[in-house]
C-alpha cells in the first residue's frame, strides 16, 4: 500500500524551508526550474538543486565542486527526465 505520509512530510519540510529559510551556510534541496547555467542542467528543466531560502525566495547554491561520480549522476537523472517526457506530448524549449 502506498503511504502518503512520506510525500506529505517532504511537502511540509519544503514549505517550511521556503518560508522560514535555511540557516546561514546551510541549504535545502528544492525542485526548481533550471536557469541553464548551473551544474550542467539545461534551461527550463525542473530539477532538484541545493538552495538557500528565505521568505519564499530561493537562490541556487552554485559553488559546489562536483566530482565525476556526481556529474554522472546528474547527467543520468536528466536523461531519465528527458526519456519520461518523451512519453508524453510535451517539449522542452
Amino acid at each position: 500500500m502506498f503511504s502518503v505520509m512520506g510525500p506529505a512530510n517532504a511537502i511540509k519540510d519544503h514549505i517550511r524551508d521556503w518560508f522560514v529559510g535555511t540557516e546561514p551556510g546551510d541549504y535545502a534541496s528544492m525542485a526548481v526550474i533550471s536557469d541553464g547555467k548551473t551544474y550542467g542542467v539545461p534551461k527550463g528543466v525542473g530539477f532538484s538543486f541545493p538552495c538557500e531560502t528565505k521568505n519564499f525566495d530561493y537562490k541556487i547554491v552554485d559553488d559546489f565542486v562536483l566530482d565525476e561520480f556526481t556529474k554522472n549522476k546528474i547527467e543520468k537523472s536528466y536523461k531519465e527526465i528527458v526519456d519520461e517526457l518523451s512519453l508524453i506530448s510535451f517539449k522542452i524549449e
